[in-house]
């Protein structure tokens, strides 16, 4: 993302140690949008000025400017990190340590949390259908707020170069395959909401006037014919691949998908991987048909959404950006919104490329996701504003 975000600079000069001069080509309202320690972290210059990044020590052992320190990681056990006494907030950090334990499996997470071994879980440390047991357990609390700043989108990535997803009515097709209202209700408990587009409901951006695609199995083979695809004599119109991640709720989301797509026809390949592999077949290779994944919005579209539709933004190899969208009407909206500094106007251009992208359909968003966090009572100070768990953790005590 930074170097869409920061492509018109042309430098950066520090005539004091108390400012900071950033020269632009062009003007860039997006960028003191992310001028924030989560988008824009600071390094060191005299550790990787001239030196290969690629393999660097400083990557495992990384030097920071934040209250806490790295202290020693070890690979799939736990990464340590020690106060900070030379941070510029005295006489915060409060913490002496902290300590970011790898538990892969949700139900020993559950149990580290439950007994007080571990006091604070982000990102749905335990299975969503736990978190009403959890609620009741007078020494946890469990919070939504704290991703304002992330605005996590959960969608269905199409491969635009591929058949038959080249075909809108195709992916129309699939688009009132799919039931959202079922996925939030039964898959993830509520926590989340059907989304319009790619822009979520709570950015000033945000528009809800565009085209939606409504649950409805005969519009979906009706638009899947118009496009040439009838079913065969088994009811197969075509097959198709499926990536996901193997976290719980994203499996079970592309189960739900595999039979809601058999219902019209189409025959549906799940293939989960580890990350890796995943980003090696989507983003390296384009060897998929279509993906679930999920993306943080931000602050604003120009840093986290117009990676994904920019077709400048087509990287091969480089992760959870643009693959396929090649949308002419989409890239001169999205680059004028880049260099707008009227905000009315700016915001125009989103609504105007909300609609776009509802009619075009080049990504299927499903819906805006709520993520959960868990704390333990004890922990005090704990930042549930935009930032939540990326925030710096300097303000965070425990009530002994």
């Amino acid at each position: 993302r930074g170097r869409s975000t920061y492509d018109k600079v042309t430098s950066v000069e520090t005539p004091d140690d108390h400012t900071v001069v950033v020269t632009l080509s062009e003007p860039s309202p997006v960028i003191l949008n992310a001028l924030s320690s989560y988008e824009s972290q600071v390094v060191p210059r005299h550790i990787f000025e001239g030196a290969q990044i690629a393999g660097h020590p400083a990557l495992n052992a990384p030097i920071g400017t934040g209250p806490f320190k790295f202290v020693e990681w070890k690979k799939g056990q736990y990464i340590r990190l020690a106060r900070n006494a030379d941070y510029w907030d005295a006489p915060k950090p409060y913490l002496d340590e902290m300590v970011l334990q790898v538990i892969p499996d949700g139900g020993a997470r559950a149990a580290a949390l439950e007994s007080g071994e571990a006091l604070m879980g982000a990102f749905n440390p335990v299975a969503l259908a736990d978190i009403s047991r959890i609620e009741k357990m007078p020494a946890l609390k469990v919070t939504t707020d704290g991703y304002g700043l992330l605005a996590p989108m959960f969608l269905m990535e199409f491969n635009l170069d591929k058949k038959p997803f080249d075909q809108v009515k195709v992916r129309q097709a699939v688009a009132h395959a799919i039931d959202k209202n079922f996925i939030v209700r039964n898959i993830y408990f509520g926590f989340g909401k059907p989304a319009t587009g790619p822009i979520a409901s709570g950015s000033r951006q945000y528009t809800g006037d565009v085209a939606q695609y409504a649950y409805d199995v005969q519009a979906a083979a009706r638009l899947l014919d118009e496009a040439g695809y009838p079913a065969g004599k088994d009811g197969v119109r075509f097959s198709m691949t499926l990536d996901t991640l193997r976290d719980p709720e994203t499996l079970r989301t592309a189960e739900y998908i595999r039979q809601a797509l058999r219902r019209v026809g189409i025959q549906v390949e799940l293939r989960n991987s580890d990350l890796g592999t995943f980003i090696r077949n989507v983003y390296a290779e384009y060897a998929f048909d279509a993906t679930l994944n999920f993306s943080n919005s931000l602050s604003d579209p120009s840093l986290g959404v117009d990676r994904f539709y920019l077709s400048s933004n087509i990287s091969k190899g480089t992760p959870f950006v643009n693959t396929s969208v090649r949308i002419e009407r989409i890239d001169e909206l999205l680059r004028q919104a880049r260099v707008e500094n009227d905000a009315a106007r700016r915001t125009q251009m989103f609504r105007e490329f909300q609609r776009v992208v509802a009619e075009e359909l080049p990504i299927l968003n499903l819906f805006e996701m709520q993520f959960v966090t868990v704390l333990n009572d004890k922990v005090r100070g704990y930042d549930a504003s935009g930032e939540g768990p990326y925030a710096s953790f300097k303000d965070v005590w425990l009530e002994r």
